[in-house]
């Protein structure tokens, strides 16, 4: 009974939240009490059908006693409602009874297989790699030996990098239809890499440091030579090990994130590379107590906002910590408190952009400090950025008009005008992102067009509306509807 009215609960406030406002904190662990029990190293990832595959740690003790030492094993649950319910807790590795887990990752494909890797071992970690069809995960496979950094990726022929340290040196290895290639060293210095993303063509880039100078440094991989063609110093003085990365969608531009600073009092970086010349713009600063943590990533939107997740800690005691999310464009950014507490301790964040749905969904432990007590969260939040932005911001050969009247009652008209003739989908979608009505959905031409749009099946409230051509996100407009 106490587990159907908190369910209730969450939903409630899950349907209730205000659009683009992170949900309501969803336990998904038990409640870990130390030493017996704790958890920890979140993963999370979605795939082509909205599923969300979430990943943890659960530590325990060896022969039910601290003393003795401590072992690790995976738990697993998904939900296929956007984060709403979720399935039983699994424990994908029931067998394991000793030694200890440190890093994971998880990504899918286009078949929507789910790709899990991850270390295990208590001196030079074993990297093991899972898989998941929808119905059975393979047994865990080695495909190398390292120490920390591990880092994952897919591009969109499906192959799989993955990225780690032994040491002071980086080791990469990829999989092609199910069969990995060797591991090898990344360059000659010590290297690492801290974020890998894609552009248009599956060039891998990433960006990481070089330990050796310590200086931030780009990695380019081309799979057509297999052969890492970039490997070079980025122009900042930043001696912090904290990077992302993220790669505009007309393949025109990439945005480095860069840390510098000590653990607790960094600041951020930011500048911009021309793919074309590989010329940078010159660094600007935001954001200052930031932790100087590695596992921080950043995304980029349809309407090129970047969304960058990062620990940030609120005083220089280490204390009052939290997460954040930074959103920036034209060197303007806004911070985001998700969660912080002065007696909470925080995993640095797991996060995945569903770009089909325009949502992000977060993963992350939070320990009491006080209690002793350490749990698993999920969040998610519907990307409503640049909807009250000016029509110059948004492509401007796709037009969408507010809809008039607004608010409305009953009914309302949409208007739009396209460039040229191409495939066109107008809907509208609740909060949650959830479609409530196509009101278009066919080829046109060229031209002006406006649609009616009867809401009487639905409850009064908030409304998004957006507009796609041939398949690409043009424009997102909120309206009110009032009974």
């Amino acid at each position: 009974m106490k587990y159907i009215i908190t369910t209730l609960l969450f939903l409630i406030s899950f349907l209730t939240a205000q659009a683009g406002d992170w949900s309501p904190a969803l336990q998904l662990s038990r409640d870990g009490t130390y030493p017996s029990l704790n958890f920890g190293v979140p993963a999370i990832t979605v795939d082509n059908n909205g599923t969300i595959h979430a990943f943890w740690i659960q530590m325990l003790e060896v022969d039910g006693s601290w003393t003795n030492g401590f072992y690790d094993q995976i738990e697993y649950r998904k939900s296929t409602d956007g984060g709403i319910t979720w399935s039983t807790t699994e424990n994908l590795t029931p067998e394991y009874t000793d030694e200890r887990i440190y890093y994971m990752k998880a990504v899918c494909d286009s078949e929507n297989n789910v790709h899990l890797v991850y270390m295990r071992g208590s001196e030079g970690y074993e990297v093991l790699y899972k898989k998941f069809d929808g119905s059975v995960w393979t047994e865990p496979e080695s495909i190398g030996y390292g120490t920390s950094y591990l880092r994952m990726n897919i591009d969109s022929d499906d192959r799989i990098y993955v990225t780690w340290m032994v040491g002071r040196y980086a080791y990469f290895a990829y999989c092609d239809d199910g069969i990995w290639s060797d591991y090898n060293q990344i360059g000659t210095d010590e290297y690492c890499l801290e974020n890998i993303k894609f552009d248009n063509e599956n060039l891998l880039y990433a960006v990481g440091d070089c330990r050796t100078y310590l200086k931030p440094y780009l990695f380019i991989y081309d799979k057509l030579v297999e052969s890492w063609i970039k490997i070079e110093e980025i122009p900042i003085d930043s001696t912090g090990f904290g990077a992302a990365c993220a790669i505009s969608d007309d393949n025109e531009e990439l945005f480095v994130n860069l840390s510098q600073g000590t653990y607790a009092d960094s600041k951020d970086f930011h500048l911009s590379m021309e793919m074309n010349t590989g010329e940078y713009s010159f660094p600007y600063e935001y954001g200052e107590d930031n932790a100087n943590a590695p596992e921080r990533e950043m995304y980029i939107d349809n309407n090129n906002y970047l969304h960058l997740f990062e620990l940030h800690f609120y005083d220089l005691d280490y204390v009052s910590m939290g997460l954040i999310h930074n959103i920036g464009k034209n060197k303007t950014w806004e911070t985001i408190v998700i969660d912080s507490s002065s007696t909470s301790g925080y995993s640095e964040p797991s996060t995945t952009f569903y770009k089909k749905d325009s949502k992000f969904h977060l993963l992350y432990m939070k320990s009491d400090l006080i209690n002793h007590i350490t749990r698993i969260y999920f969040r998610s939040k519907l990307n409503t950025t640049g909807i009250e932005e000016s029509e110059d911001l948004i492509v401007n050969d796709f037009i969408l008009e507010q809809n008039y009247p607004n608010p409305f009652n009953n009914q309302t008209e949409i208007s739009y005008s396209l460039s040229q003739s191409c495939n066109v989908e107008l809907s509208v979608f609740n909060p949650k992102g959830q479609v409530v009505a196509t009101l278009v959905k066919s080829k046109q031409n060229k031209g002006n067009y406006f649609v009616t749009f009867n809401a009487d099946n639905l409850n009064s409230g908030v409304y998004y509306y957006q507009l796609k051509t041939d398949g690409i996100l043009r424009s997102i407009k909120r309206m009110i509807y009032l009974k």
